[in-house]
């Protein structure tokens, strides 16, 4: 999966990252539309030693597209992973990943409000999103 191994390329210093085809790319196409201001500080991006995968979860699909990815390239994320509707609409094909990270300590699963509304409310959304968090016992491992 492509973002996924892009993604890891982060972890890498400025100068293995330089290497990486998949972050070559992703610089090449950032150019070709004219976004230098970000090449020059994904290029200049220090190295990250842990990384953080969060999501919001409807069906679960995409979730757990993301997170085989990593597994199968062999790192493991910190996930966040907020279930809409107390999981309501979330794909049983899918569920068992959140309970398996749940289960091994790797995720917590904390009852949020709906984390979506319609686009006309994106703003108010992601605030209210954050704070639902924030307000939350969540710690990190």
């Amino acid at each position: 999966m492509w973002a996924v191994r892009l993604s890891l390329s982060f972890l890498k210093d400025a100068d293995e990252r330089s290497r990486d085809p998949y972050f070559r790319l992703y610089m090449r196409i950032l150019s070709m539309i004219g976004d230098d201001q970000l090449v020059k500080l994904y290029e200049n991006f220090p190295e990250c030693n842990k990384m953080i995968y969060l999501d919001t979860v409807i069906s679960g699909r995409a979730s757990y597209t993301i997170l085989m990815g990593f597994r199968e390239a062999g790192y493991t994320p910190y996930p966040i992973l907020m279930i809409d509707r107390r999981g309501v609409k979330l794909n049983p094909k899918y569920s068992w990943i959140s309970r398996q990270l749940e289960h091994r300590g790797l995720t917590r699963l904390g009852n949020f409000r709906s984390a979506f509304m319609t686009s006309r409310y994106a703003k108010f959304s992601l605030y209210r999103t954050f704070y639902d968090i924030s307000s939350a016992i969540i710690s990190p491992l």
